[in-house]
């Protein structure tokens, strides 16, 4: 596919009942939609924006070629979802939503949550950096990457499967989970509850309070530090 599809829809999901079919007719009236195309850059920039005053749910989806970069933000606190794409470049930003993430291949992987969560399914590959603000968690099924970068302030980091030359873990006051884990990893917390299933590479952590739990296969130089709170 070389173009682009934009299509607005009435957001089934929201728990709102659905307005009588004449009414959706028009909902192209119920929104600001530009598009400005660059041709020399090859560059599109499409931004939407509700009419003041305009309260029905809606769901922008955009269908891209599979070999794309993108740079998509949500201002607001709606969800954003991004799936099977491969670019050089993928930046995501979101204001007060969650952002999902599904099958993505790139060689920078940036995602920015203010306040929701981020939830990555399947493999995401690539140089990746993650960030939930405040209560926002960061769930994933499997991160692979020459830098894997994971921070969060309060929520919790789980992720299942991780393949990185070096990966940062990084919380205030949430938890961290790993599972399979390939590589060198370097953890930070203040108050932290931290648990490794299996490393096969060495561990630098470092935590204020809280407790380690961590099964290395093959490491030569692992150091573990914790100003309160136990290891094993």
């Amino acid at each position: 596919m070389d173009k682009v599809i934009i299509e607005v829809h009435f957001d089934k999901t929201c728990g709102a009942e659905a307005p009588p079919s004449h009414e959706l007719s028009h909902i192209g009236d119920l929104y600001k939609l530009n598009v400005l195309f660059d041709k020399d850059a090859a560059k599109m920039t499409v931004t939407a924006q509700a009419t003041a005053g305009v309260t029905l749910p809606l769901v922008c989806r955009l269908w891209i070629p599979l070999q794309s970069d993108l740079s998509a933000a949500v201002i607001s606190d709606k969800d954003l979802t991004v799936e099977n794409l491969e670019g050089n470049i993928i930046n995501l930003v979101s204001q007060n939503g969650n952002c999902y993430l599904k099958s993505l291949k790139s060689r920078s992987v940036n995602v920015q949550c203010s306040t929701g969560n981020i939830v990555s399914r399947s493999t995401v590959l690539g140089n990746v950096v993650f960030h939930a603000g405040k209560s926002g968690s960061i769930t994933a099924d499997k991160l692979q990457g020459s830098s894997v970068i994971c921070e969060t302030e309060l929520g919790a980091v789980a992720v299942k499967s991780l393949y990185a030359d070096t990966a940062v873990m990084r919380t205030t006051g949430g938890s961290i989970h790993l599972g399979q884990c390939h590589g060198q990893i370097l953890l930070q917390g203040g108050q932290a509850n931290v648990k490794i299933d299996s490393l096969e590479g060495d561990i630098d952590a470092g935590l204020l309070t809280g407790n380690v739990d961590v099964h290395l296969s093959r490491h030569s130089n692992s150091n573990i530090d914790i100003k309160n709170g136990k290891k094993s």
